[in-house]
């Protein structure tokens, strides 16, 4: 089980916080000054350099403030703490961190048992506060059907009036369209006309060409004759 979050100030908050940096207290007394070295040569790069070379208590005990102030241990989450002292072969030191621990996850347990009981009040409160948001949701729901049906009654003429201007618009369109097509069939009624008459111009054109080439021709071969027979009689 895993401890809630103790970032918000609160007297159990407070008591949670006190003795865990009680129980460091009582493990850096047990510690060695070669202990120190290796803890502080352990965590390398993840602490300040002066830190790192003051392996004294107040060096150690700095040590712990700066990884508590970049994150690295709380209150609630210190298995980065117990898996140093398991590295450095500090074994009783992490023996009594996973004691600590383990005392905590039963102290939250029995605040999780005993919290029913006594928010119990507060659990009603919310069944009420969640009824009431039911029962005015539905008031609301029922009075925007309302304004709904209001509205539409409202808007009946203005939907008529639309239509009926929609319709007016319609004949005249079509009206136009009629007009437009009427125009259009005189125009080819008399561009049909035109071509007919034309054609009949050509065809006697062609008649009277022909006409002149016959005549042509036969004044021709008249003339012919006439000169023939004047030779004739010369001779």
């Amino acid at each position: 089980m895993s401890m809630p979050s103790t970032t918000t100030t609160t007297p159990q908050c407070m008591e949670e916080s006190i003795d865990f940096r009680a129980v460091l207290l009582k493990i850096q007394e047990d510690l060695s000054n070669d202990d120190r070295r290796k803890l502080h040569f352990l965590f390398g790069e993840n602490i300040p350099r002066r830190l790192r070379d003051d392996p004294s208590v107040g060096g150690t005990l700095s040590l712990l403030e700066s990884l508590f102030d970049h994150a690295k241990i709380s209150n609630d989450d210190f298995m980065y703490l117990i898996k140093a002292f398991d590295k450095i072969g500090c074994e009783a030191a992490a023996k009594r961190l996973k004691a600590h621990r383990q005392q905590s996850e039963q102290k939250w347990q029995t605040l999780d048992e005993d919290r029913p009981s006594s928010y119990s009040l507060m659990d009603e409160a919310m069944k009420a506060i969640q009824g009431d948001i039911i029962v005015t949701n539905a008031t609301v729901h029922e009075h925007l059907l309302n304004s709904q049906d209001d509205t539409k009654h409202k808007k009946q003429p203005d939907l008529i009036l639309s239509t009926q201007k929609l319709a007016a618009v319609n004949r005249r369109r079509k009206s136009a369209l009629l007009s437009l097509l009427k125009r259009h069939c005189r125009c080819l009624v008399f561009a049909i006309a035109a071509l007919a008459v034309i054609s009949i111009l050509i065809a006697v054109i062609i008649n009277l060409k022909k006409t002149r080439d016959d005549y042509r021709a036969a004044s021709l071969k008249l003339k012919s004759g006439m000169y023939r027979r004047a030779s004739y009689r010369f001779i």
